[in-house]
């Protein structure tokens, strides 16, 4: 169950870490090009909003499932894994949210970085158990 959501995630995430490999660049055309730099990040997200959001809907799905998974066997306390299922729940009401039209709600939720931040947590978590 958890592996199905990463593998369907992998693809999009290779994209989008390509795609934002050459995000200056392509920055640097718009403007060369005579259009104002304000607009670009308007532009340059409605195009790709649907990948971003499914690949960050199915991290927040894959790091909670795990943390579920790990609390259910008591690898993690209950209460730093109800502290990482919160923030992946929160992560994909902003992504929907996104999804519906606001780009208001990319930030925080739908940065690339805070995406990988519960899985981060999740990790400290089990390097901090004593068992």
């Amino acid at each position: 169950m958890i592996v199905l959501p990463l593998i369907l995630a992998l693809p999009i995430l290779l994209w989008d870490s390509g795609d934002s490999f050459f995000f200056t660049e392509k920055i640097r055309n718009w403007v060369d090009s005579g259009k104002d730099s304000k607009t670009f990040f308007v532009e340059y997200v409605v195009k790709n909003v649907n990948y971003y959001a499914a690949g960050r809907i199915l991290l927040y799905i894959s790091i909670a499932w795990l943390t579920i998974i790990l609390m259910h066997h008591s690898f993690i306390k209950k209460w730093k894994g109800n502290v990482i299922g919160l923030f992946c729940v929160i992560g994909i009401i902003f992504c929907f949210l996104f999804l519906n039209g606001n780009p208001d709600f990319y930030f925080p939720f739908m940065v690339p970085a805070i995406v990988l931040a519960p899985a981060y947590w999740l990790g400290l978590s089990l390097f901090s158990e004593k068992s």
